[in-house]
């Protein structure tokens, strides 16, 4: 669009159109009708573009006219990558576009509440037109069971809630995670979303038992049946004193006086019993010791730890996707 500068006869000064001067001679410029109806016709059709009714009187419309229809621009498809404006549909679209579908991943964050589009992982029962998306994922993971299952210890999955409106999310409160064995064989039989309860390593502990208290037990040699014994005597002898009598001699010189004092031994020849013990030699008793019965003794183990087997540890709050969020309405 331009001034007709190449109409002939036109009349433009320095290339735009100049009024007539009576006083100075001038003509004033003539508009050709074709040029004057192309200008408003173009005009009118941004007019019409933006639904703006045309007003004669107005000098602002076409301006009004412009910003409507800029404002609303051109939605392109993608991939494009021309120069044209963005639209905010295109933009969000772009966004949508580039955003994972995340819905049933499951986040772990130092925070007390959820994001925008999260739910904590707490076995809460949730309808199924109020989270499609999350459903869905629920019947595609896996890891769904009956209500019945779940509460008998498949807290790790999905429940098919009621079977006809609700489900189940998982409840991973208060347990630590292990990752899913898969067949390796080191938590053998394990299926995804199992519970397992606390345990420890088999090991083994020093005990004492009980004191038992004074006590006694009876015992009894073997009988070795009848037998001897050789005795050895090494033989004694006896003797035998008497005092002297007084005896008056015949002669001068003999005998002794009444009260000599003088007293006279005999011994006895040398007498044997004939009796020996002999040796019995080297032999053995048995001896016995009664039974007691059957009993046993009280093995005393000491106790030490808590409710639970843990290693160190620390607290973490746990989210799960429930929906995607919609660029375009914010929601």
């Amino acid at each position: 669009m331009d001034y007709p500068k190449s109409v002939p006869g036109v009349g433009l000064v320095d290339g735009k159109f100049v009024d007539e001067d009576p006083i100075g001679g001038r003509a004033g410029s003539l508009i050709p009708a074709a040029w004057g109806n192309s200008i408003t016709d173009e005009m009118l059709t941004v007019l019409r573009a933006a639904n703006i009714d045309p007003d004669e009187a107005s000098t602002e419309q076409l301006l009004a006219a412009i910003r409507i229809v800029a404002s609303k621009g051109s939605t392109r498809p993608p991939g494009d990558d021309s120069e044209y404006w963005a639209t905010t549909e295109f933009v969000a679209a772009a966004i949508r576009s580039m955003m994972p579908d995340r819905v049933g991943e499951i986040a772990f964050e130092m925070r007390i509440l959820p994001r925008v589009g999260w739910l904590r992982v707490n076995g809460a029962v949730l309808k199924r037109d109020a989270y499609p998306e999350l459903w869905a994922y629920a019947q595609a993971s896996g890891a769904l069971v009956s209500e019945r299952d779940w509460s008998n210890g498949w807290f790790g999955c999905f429940s098919s809630g009621d079977e006809a409106t609700t489900f189940r999310i998982p409840d991973l409160r208060g347990d630590f995670l292990r990752i899913w064995d898969d067949g390796r064989g080191v938590d053998r039989g394990r299926r995804l979303g199992a519970w397992q309860d606390s345990t420890n390593r088999w090991h083994e502990h020093t005990g004492t038992a009980s004191e038992a208290g004074d006590h006694i037990h009876t015992g009894w040699t073997d009988v070795r049946g009848h037998h001897w014994h050789d005795l050895y005597d090494p033989g004694h002898k006896h003797r035998n004193g008497f005092g002297s009598v007084g005896v008056f001699g015949t002669s001068p010189g003999e005998g002794y006086g009444p009260h000599n004092g003088r007293r006279n031994e005999v011994d006895s020849d040398v007498s044997y019993s004939g009796i020996s013990l002999g040796a019995a030699g080297d032999h053995d008793h048995i001896v016995g010791i009664g039974a007691a019965g059957r009993h046993g003794h009280l093995i005393s183990i000491a106790g030490e730890g808590a409710s639970e087997a843990r290693p160190r540890n620390i607290a973490v709050a746990a989210y799960i996707r429930a929906y995607r969020i919609d660029v375009k309405r914010g929601k």
